[in-house]
């Protein structure tokens, strides 16, 4: 499976990128809300199966980065991981087809990339 790691913390990145390879994945990285919308808007790109989205990062956030991305048929399951899960902002989230996970379950993080199956386009 092909993760793409979206967070603005080098550290951050570091650990998910051990956390998910260490399961067998294949861990790609963004380091902006813009970079990872381009990544995964470019055809030429070979596509994730899971984005674990960073909610705040300078620029966008990650709600933003799922607004972006609404209707679009990217293929791509989204996990809005971060530290700032208000009920609001889950709720939208959501309802925008993301899972969300507070940025402290890294266990959860796990399990829930190894659920998402790809969606067929």
């Amino acid at each position: 499976m092909r993760v793409l790691v979206v967070d603005d913390s080098a550290d951050v990145r570091f650990m998910l990128r051990l956390l998910l390879e260490e399961e067998g994945m294949t861990v790609d990285e963004a380091t902006s809300g813009p970079a990872a919308i381009e990544r995964l808007l470019d055809g030429e790109v070979p596509a994730p199966d899971v984005v674990v989205l960073d909610q705040r990062m300078p620029g966008i956030t990650g709600l933003e980065v799922l607004r972006e991305l609404a209707g679009r048929q990217t293929g791509v399951r989204m996990i809005l991981f971060s530290a700032y899960l208000h009920p609001t902002l889950q709720a939208e989230a959501e309802a925008l087809g993301a899972t969300t996970i507070v940025k402290t379950e890294l266990a959860a993080l796990v399990d829930a990339v190894q659920g998402l199956s790809p969606v067929a386009v």
